[in-house]
């Protein structure tokens, strides 16, 4: 397992909880000279970047690492299992195996139900946050695919991107709750 995984999920966590006005954290947020982990070494080819920017209300991490597997750290919504996050490996050809055997295939049956209900029709679908904020994300073909708008609990505009194929993609802006530019940067084309 990626110990790298672990340490890029716990730093976003501190990372919204210190900045809540940001929707999406870049990778130069959370790592490097200016973030919250000085560096993340990589030690068996994992490219860390894949994993950016990586949106507030994320409950997965995944990471490719060199011989093609991937290594997945899920986030339960309902935190079942007493357990923060849950950790898989996905090999190449698509295998979901649990690498946790004190749950005797329990967290894997509870991140394949989160799969299935994170399958999304084409158009846009609403999530409510816990705070009373909400997105408004465009699907097609199953992933982000078009404007991502966030709103703040008072109806006012919070944030807007836009996504391809899964990707946040060109302008990102953020608004106060009154409605004023804050903040705003340009996610890379993939």
């Amino acid at each position: 397992m990626s110990v790298g995984s672990y340490q890029v999920s716990a730093c976003a966590e501190q990372f919204f909880l210190e900045n809540d006005t940001m929707i999406f954290a870049r990778y130069e947020d959370l790592i490097g000279p200016k973030g919250l982990l000085k560096s993340v070494t990589s030690v068996a080819g994992e490219d860390y970047h894949e994993l950016f920017p990586f949106r507030r209300d994320s409950e997965s991490l995944t990471v490719t690492m060199g011989d093609g597997h991937r290594v997945i750290v899920f986030i339960p919504p309902e935190r079942t299992l007493n357990s923060n996050s849950l950790r898989f490996r996905q090999t190449p050809d698509g295998r979901i195996i649990e690498t946790d055997s004190r749950y005797h295939g329990a967290a894997l049956e509870i991140y394949q139900r989160w799969l299935t209900a994170e399958q999304k029709p084409n158009g846009v679908i609403v999530k409510k946050l816990p705070d009373g904020r909400r997105f408004e994300i465009t699907y097609h073909g199953g992933m982000p695919d078009g404007p991502f708008r966030a709103y703040h609990q008072n109806g006012n505009l919070w944030g807007e991107a836009t996504y391809v194929k899964g990707r946040p993609v060109g302008p990102h802006r953020l608004y106060d709750l009154q409605g004023k530019l804050i903040w705003q940067t340009t996610f890379p084309g993939n």
